[in-house]
């Protein structure tokens, strides 16, 4: 059995119900970061760079626009490295993986509220084709959607980043990406 089978996706369409979907997909936002931070591969450039915006995004150093740049260049080499998502490039996997974290907050395809289960879930499926955390997602998904102790409590939002200063991660090259506060 997929131990991704195993999350409760219960939890986050529950609390989407709860609290509406804005409030949800900032969670979700978090929810990956906390993944992301469990990967100990080399990441290769781009996705370094990807990575270092949307922490900076999540500390308001920066701007959606430089997210929406980060993942058309991300696209770009998709684009040029993959095949199919089939037989996919595992680089490009963490790239599609970065790029639902990085993109806006606005209202899905057609106008239509998003499922951020389902979004995490394609979160997810690509993050794992680089450096699978099984375990670690389930009980991530239980931390960022089952307590609301996990919130400012003046807006209910989730805190900020807290990924240390001595957080680095390595890069394809061997060059160190320091992750700044």
């Amino acid at each position: 059995m997929n131990a991704h089978a195993r999350i409760n996706w219960d939890l986050v369409d529950q609390f989407q119900q709860r609290f509406g979907w804005e409030r949800t997909f900032k969670r979700a936002r978090h929810f990956m970061a906390a993944y992301i931070c469990q990967i100990r591969r080399p990441l290769p450039p781009l996705a370094a760079q990807g990575w270092g915006i949307a922490k900076r995004f999540q500390e308001g150093t920066t701007t959606q626009e430089e997210c929406t740049k980060t993942i058309a260049d991300m696209w770009e080499y998709i684009k040029q490295h993959e095949d199919s998502v089939a037989s996919p490039d595992p680089n490009g996997c963490i790239m599609r993986a970065l790029v639902w974290l990085l993109r806006d907050d606005k209202l899905g395809s057609g106008g239509k509220e998003p499922i951020i289960s389902e979004e995490i879930h394609w979160f997810l499926f690509f993050a794992k084709k680089f450096e699978d955390h099984p375990d670690c997602a389930s009980s991530l998904i239980e931390q960022h959607f089952s307590s609301e102790q996990y919130c400012d409590r003046s807006t209910g939002d989730p805190p900020l980043l807290s990924i240390g200063s001595n957080t680095s991660i390595t890069l394809i090259e061997g060059q160190d990406y320091l992750l700044h506060r």
